[in-house]
């Protein structure tokens, strides 16, 4: 998903209190693209964390999971905080420069998917 100030990025937000973060990651999913859990399969092995930051005071810890969507048709709704979503091959979103202020950390998760993807995944 995509907001004209930050650029592209997975679905994330802050976590909610007494919330996993398994939890946080599938509401998360389904408030900004209208995936619930009976549409996507989790994969369950799979875990990264990063962090960066945004301002020279304020640092942000991601946790991040994969999932495979079931029906690659399937309608996506963005949120009111987004204005597009773009489905992406992993190779272009490597080599997307649209991510901000944590555009390294996002380069390293997405050589870490790849990784994953290639020895785990058919």
């Amino acid at each position: 998903v995509s907001t004209q100030s930050t650029g592209w990025s997975p679905p994330k937000g802050g976590k909610e209190a007494e919330e996993s973060e398994m939890e946080n990651a599938l509401r998360e999913t389904y408030e900004e693209t209208g995936l619930t859990a009976a549409d996507i399969v989790m994969i369950d092995d799979y875990r990264y964390q990063l962090s960066y930051t945004n301002s020279p005071i304020k640092e942000t810890f991601l946790t991040l999971f994969l999932a495979k969507i079931n029906n690659p048709n399937h309608p996506i709704v963005i949120s009111h905080e987004h204005s597009k979503y773009l489905w992406m091959k992993l190779s272009d979103a490597i080599l997307s420069r649209n991510h901000g202020p944590s555009h390294d950390e996002y380069v390293k998760m997405y050589h870490n998917v790849f990784s994953y993807i290639t020895t785990h995944c058919n």
